[in-house]
């Protein structure tokens, strides 16, 4: 069966399908305990959820578990519809066992930013520690705290709420740095909620932080049919890492014009397909030095460089450092 992760399509054994984790959660036997934390059953395995609301117009979920069972979670449309942003940092935090899975990178963190009123179907694996924050913050709110910048590329993406959208970004290390600080605060500490508020905004920051790197901040009406088939289509990129893609064979897969399938290819990721693959190949290999700890060479060459000279210039501009030195501090 294939089935959405994180935004991916991947094969797997027939997935619990649920549309509400907490409620899911409760009824297997779920309890919440004195400081908050709804703890998984052990029939579901461990970990547990952690809903915190600093301020009406902002809330955060914290996600940390490792599942038996496979989950598959249908994101539906919600009525607060575009007057609600959600921000889902997902598998923001690398479990220790998880690099022993030939699919990890399959599963590497990322951020993704909606509407509330975009429906996404998110599969979580058995057997795989993930760590997730989710934010979600009222537009206006959010536009208030963006004002005074006088950004108008981020005010319009914020404000205007004629039209859904879905963006996607790879994770940052600024970004994994401020989400294990938040899962390492003490829920008691006295000043607690304060220092969520403060990291979440923190966390959209650097977020918009990557988004404004963009040349531009595209807005195409998009369909749910159009962002599963554009998933799919990356799925292959990941599976094919070694072969550059094609656009007409990827077009007619996705039963769309090879310029409509550029144009929502680079408003959710933010950039051409071919660069985009670029950019998975760099994250693949930042994946084989950080994780399973290969040399340069060995590195460079299965992901089909001959020329390692290449793939260290290739890697710098895509991850900002050398691999030898990546390799180092990892």
């Amino acid at each position: 069966m294939k089935i959405v992760q994180y935004g991916i399509f991947v094969e797997m054994e027939k997935a619990i399908e649920i549309n509400n984790i907490p409620e899911y959660i409760k009824k297997s036997g779920g309890l919440t305990d004195k400081n908050g934390y709804l703890n998984f059953p052990e029939s579901l395995g461990t970990g547990y959820l952690k809903m915190i609301e600093p301020l009406p117009q902002l809330s955060i979920m914290l996600q940390h578990y490792e599942l038996k069972k496979s989950l598959f979670i249908k994101r539906s449309k919600h009525n607060d519809s575009k007057s609600v942003l959600i921000f889902s940092f997902r598998n923001i935090i690398t479990g220790k066992q998880n690099t022993q899975k030939k699919s990890s990178f399959k599963f590497m963190p990322s951020v993704q930013v909606s509407t509330a009123d975009v429906a996404l179907d998110i599969e979580v694996p058995n057997l795989f520690e993930t760590s997730n924050i989710i934010i979600r913050i009222e537009a206006n709110f959010l536009r208030q705290l963006l004002e005074k910048d006088n950004n108008a590329r981020l005010t319009e993406l914020v404000v205007q709420k004629e039209q859904s959208y879905l963006y996607e970004e790879f994770v940052s290390p600024k970004i994994q740095s401020v989400a294990a600080d938040i899962f390492e605060i003490a829920v008691l500490h006295p000043l607690a909620n304060f220092y969520y508020k403060i990291k979440a905004e923190e966390l959209i920051f650097l977020f918009f932080e990557n988004l404004l790197q963009r040349d531009e901040l595209p807005k195409y009406s998009i369909h749910p049919k159009d962002i599963k088939a554009v998933y799919k289509l990356r799925e292959e990129m990941l599976d094919n890492i070694n072969e550059p893609p094609q656009l007409d064979i990827l077009a007619t897969k996705a039963n769309m014009s090879v310029s409509k399938l550029g144009k929502i290819f680079k408003q959710i990721f933010g950039d051409s397909i071919y660069n985009y693959y670029q950019k998975l190949r760099m994250q693949k290999a930042a994946f084989l030095l950080r994780e399973e700890k290969l040399s340069v060479a060995e590195v460079g060459y299965q992901l089909g460089f001959s020329n390692l000279s290449h793939f260290t210039r290739l890697f710098e501009k895509h991850i900002g450092m050398k691999p030898k030195k990546y390799s180092k501090i990892n």
